[in-house]
């Protein structure tokens, strides 16, 4: 994820510094949200052997707990953008609540 806000940044060259490394903080913050909901989603049945992920080495709570408060931090880097960023804070809510 950072690196496609990364490659876009290079070609938009109106945005401010500033600008650019609150979206390069919200790709960190939106990708580290896609893992983490991704792992929860993954979680084995009770019969299946367990893979390596962020759950099983933190457990569910503490996991659900920061994928809470990156989803609050990605939020933050875009309230400089207003209403441009609507779209990214709709696609950073539907990431941290999907079900499948």
């Amino acid at each position: 994820m950072e690196a496609c806000v990364e490659m876009t940044l290079v070609c938009a060259s109106q945005l401010s510094e500033k600008e650019q490394e609150l979206l390069m903080e919200y790709a960190l913050y939106f990708g580290l949200c896609f893992q983490i909901k991704d792992d929860l989603l993954d979680e084995p049945m009770e019969n299946e052997t367990p893979a390596l992920s962020l759950v099983t080495a933190l457990g569910r709570d503490k996991c659900e707990k920061r994928l809470t408060e990156l989803l609050e931090n990605s939020l933050v880097c875009l309230e400089h953008f207003g209403d441009k960023a609507e779209l990214l804070r709709l696609l950073s809510h539907y990431i941290v609540e999907r079900t499948e």
